[in-house]
């Protein structure tokens, strides 16, 4: 059994700057030249990295707001967390 903490992921702090506007969020890209928005599953990600979750964590909210399954909501997590690393908006540490 793997006792080693869950990593905890959250947004990065510097450089970038994010509004909610009627329930989805609209975040500035860190280089200044585009805008990105989400979906209502990706603002409610959003939400939870902004504090720090883990991919458990954010699995969760999933499951109970759109009532799939955890295996499914744990790939829609690494999906989005991908696209957030590739756009260089989670923070490195």
């Amino acid at each position: 059994m793997d006792n080693e903490p869950e990593a905890v992921f959250k947004l990065r702090e510097s450089g970038s700057y994010w509004m909610d506007v009627e329930g989805q969020i609209i975040a500035m890209h860190p280089d200044m030249s585009r805008y990105l928005g989400t979906n209502p599953a990706g603002t409610l990600l959003w939400k939870a990295l902004n504090d720090g979750a883990t991919r458990q964590d954010l699995a969760s909210v999933l499951v109970e707001e759109f009532g799939i399954e955890n295996d499914r909501a744990l790939a829609d997590v690494d999906a989005y967390l991908t696209s957030l690393r590739e756009n260089d908006l989670l923070d490195p540490g």
